[in-house]
């Protein structure tokens, strides 16, 4: 899940590059890296998980905003053959979208689906599913003699019909083609969840000094005002960075409308007591 920080105004998006080993995930990695310039990205990392290698950086697209936020893309790979499930659970934990790298050859076939099957039970531990995530499949090693044909690898890992692209990531064919692709997937779902934050005034006393702010979800309350109106704490407050975050529920004539109310407790001096 896409991560807002409504103080700085971004938005970081993690893309997860999975799929069987040595099918081309670290390699399209690099070439993503090397196409974008230095002052868009961080530097190239790698961390060990549960013993496995996995490569990662993040970069900021050239366009300034959206609706007023910047977004930071967060990439992960884990390279070579990794046979430990909790890492990729680990890796997939937050994915905003996933590109599967599937080998062309021949040979590898039944691992592409394994490797695919196996990552639509990982999402669904994790409370997604593959169905419910952008997803995109890069057949990759298009440059391989007998390579199998884009139609079969169609039939045989493209059964949610999403978007796939033929590439060579060792020089970078159709790379930045697919990751485009995502990247729109993922933006337009994180521009659906910025219209879910309906910025509304909320006065406080002067002599508080604090600020507040509330952010709304999409349950629709009625057009007219009834005299029924209640208004509930609808779970635990949050205290982080000098904000105080409380989930509140509004009930008008059978609808209702979640918000978040954001105070800001700058200046504000606490309690001894």
């Amino acid at each position: 899940m896409a991560l807002f920080n409504h103080d700085t105004r971004e938005v970081n998006a993690k893309i997860v590059y999975a799929g069987p080993g040595h099918g081309g995930k670290e390699t399209s990695l690099t070439q993503i890296y090397r196409s974008l310039p230095p002052e868009q990205r961080s530097s190239l990392r790698a961390m060990t998980v549960q013993g496995d290698r996995v490569l990662f950086f993040d970069f900021r697209p050239s366009d300034d905003t959206m609706a007023g936020y910047r977004v930071r893309f967060h990439l992960y790979a884990a390279v070579a053959d990794v046979l430990d499930r909790a890492t990729w659970k680990s890796v997939l934990r937050g994915a905003d979208g996933v590109v599967f790298v599937a080998d062309s050859d021949p040979d590898r076939q039944e691992e592409n689906l394994k490797v695919l099957n196996a990552l639509a039970e990982l999402l669904a531990a994790g409370g997604g599913d593959i169905d419910g995530t952008p997803l995109v499949l890069q057949y990759n090693r298009r440059d391989l003699a007998g390579a199998v044909p884009l139609e079969e690898l169609q039939r045989s890992l493209n059964r949610a019909n999403v978007p796939g692209f033929p590439t060579v990531a060792s020089t970078g064919e159709g790379v930045q083609t697919t990751l485009s692709c995502l990247t729109r997937m993922v933006l337009a779902r994180i521009g659906e969840t910025l219209e879910e934050l309906v910025p509304l005034e909320v006065p406080l006393p002067a002599e508080t000094g604090a600020e507040a702010e509330v952010q709304s979800g999409q349950k629709a309350l009625p057009e007219t005002c009834p005299e029924d109106i209640r208004m509930e704490i609808s779970g635990h407050g949050a205290l982080d960075g000098g904000k105080l975050t409380i989930p509140v529920t509004v009930t008008a004539g059978g609808g209702s409308r979640e918000f978040r109310l954001l105070v800001s407790l700058a200046g504000v001096e606490p309690d001894e007591g």
